[in-house]
């Protein structure tokens, strides 16, 4: 347990994305192009350190603080500061 008495959530392991349909499915062209349009987002996310996709997906998901975010994973605000540009730079890259 942590000094603030909850238990910490591995954020990484408990938010996934789906997976990508077969090939073979078949899936209405409006999925389809939704697909294509969010995969180099989805890739992105995926592809970033473990600690800034924990970070990112905090405050997504959970629409928590970056201080409500560094507090629960014991890191300071301006680490989760760093993690949160870098997760974003990243994300835009990924979208250009």
């Amino acid at each position: 347990m942590s000094a603030g008495g909850g238990r910490r959530r591995n954020i990484s392991r408990s938010a996934s994305f789906p997976k990508a349909r077969p090939a073979t499915a078949r899936v209405p062209t409006s999925v389809v192009e939704a697909d294509e349009k969010w995969r180099p987002l989805h890739t992105a996310i995926e592809g970033l350190p473990p600690r800034c996709r924990e970070v990112f997906l905090l405050y997504l998901l959970e629409s928590l603080s970056l201080g409500e975010i560094a507090q629960r994973l014991g890191v300071s605000q301006n680490m989760a500061q760093k993690h949160m540009r870098l997760a974003v730079r990243r994300c835009l890259e990924a979208l250009r």
